[in-house]
């Protein structure tokens, strides 16, 4: 697979840990370094993101909020409200020069 160079990633973010894991497999199968290649953010945070090597970077927000929220939502008892969310720095993303 040799169109990765032409491709001049830098950084992927993934709708899941899962899928941020199936990316760092294939990565790993195609040669390309984690994160000195390629840098990954996952959305989610779950313990997933600690059991990769490299640990996955992620965004994580209180799932069981959002839940509370969209049901009160619906009901008409709340109106929407974003829920917080934090970026979890671990080791899947390269540091910045500065």
């Amino acid at each position: 697979m040799q169109y990765w160079a032409d491709l001049k990633l830098s950084a992927v973010v993934a709708a899941s840990d899962l899928v941020a894991m199936g990316i760092m497999r294939q990565a790993a199968q195609m040669g390309i370094k984690i994160p000195q290649d390629l840098s990954i953010v996952s959305i989610d945070g779950t313990f997933l993101c600690e059991v990769t090597d490299p640990q996955l970077t992620s965004v994580t927000q209180d799932f069981y909020q959002i839940g509370v929220n969209s049901v009160l939502d619906l009901l008409g008892n709340a109106p929407s409200e974003l829920v917080p969310f934090k970026l979890v720095e671990r080791g899947s993303v390269a540091e910045q020069p500065k």
